[in-house]
């Protein structure tokens, strides 16, 4: 058994990423060779990143209470808008983005305040690739859809997820 602390959290930290290396880049040298190609290519572009005052907000402790006090439900509406294929023999779900403005406009949150040129706009720039900014947006992950669902919660209200006191 492992002892608890911060200790612990780094080493399983460092202990999931070069598993994640492993698995990602397999057959593509040793070890160090994975873990380097996992950091350079995909961690540190998001990571250097500079964060906006939408992403600090979209990922305070009051947002995330209330993302997961909602899980099944925003699990349930990623399901009925998304579909999945499959990517390097594993399952990987998606919401296309005009599925997700007809799900804003299936749930009466299109109109004057927000239009679907507006929510693509802002999902452009919402998920678009650490590379490239202004890349077209035709597909949401998991996260990406949370985040968009948070993006559309403060457009309509600017702080519609302070957790109850």
């Amino acid at each position: 058994a492992r002892a608890s602390g911060p200790e612990n959290t780094r080493d399983v930290f460092v202990e999931a990423m070069v598993v994640c290396a492993a698995f990602k880049f397999a057959g593509e040298g040793k070890v160090d060779v994975q873990v380097k190609k996992l950091l350079e290519d995909h961690l540190f572009p998001h990571a250097t990143r500079p964060v906006s005052a939408f992403l600090s907000q979209t990922y305070s402790t009051d947002v995330r209470w209330v993302l997961r006090q909602r899980a099944d439900d925003l699990k349930a509406m990623f399901d009925c808008y998304g579909q999945t294929e499959v990517v390097d023999g594993r399952k990987v779900g998606f919401v296309l983005t005009p599925a997700f403005v007809q799900m804003l406009q299936d749930a009466d949150l299109l109109g004057a305040v927000l239009t679907p040129i507006q929510v693509h706009e802002r999902l452009s720039k919402l998920c678009a690739p650490p590379d490239d900014d202004d890349a077209p947006v035709d597909r949401l992950c998991y996260a990406e859809f949370l985040d968009a669902v948070t993006m559309v919660s403060m457009s309509r209200d600017p702080d519609p997820f302070m957790a109850p006191k």
